[in-house]
């Protein structure tokens, strides 16, 4: 008889058990729900020197978004390709490249 320490999943590499723990699932969900606030308390920062937002930017970052709240409440998509386009690494990727549109040139 095997046992299994702690809660340990059989057959699952430990940089998958690290991206879904529960500080990663936080820092997706904190990080979604401020570039969130973010946008809808501060429009005009994607708006710069008058001329309208890069959409393609803000598309990205809005995905980001939506795949930290995805991550955030701990779904994981069955579909592999769904699975990384709605993952913690995406995420992360996406909201920083939408905050880092936003802070400017």
């Amino acid at each position: 008889m095997t046992t299994n320490p702690g809660n340990v999943r059989a057959g699952v590499p430990a940089w998958d058990r690290l991206l879904n723990s529960g500080p990663a699932r936080a820092l997706s969900f904190s990080a979604a729900g401020l570039f969130c606030l973010v946008l809808i308390g501060f429009p005009q920062l994607v708006i710069t020197d008058g001329r309208p937002p890069n959409h393609g930017i803000l598309l990205l970052g809005l995905w980001g978004m939506a795949a930290g709240f995805v991550h955030g409440i701990g779904f994981i998509p069955r579909h592999r390709l769904v699975r990384l386009a709605l993952g913690p690494l995406a995420a992360w990727l996406l909201i920083g490249l939408g905050a880092a549109a936003m802070a400017g040139p």
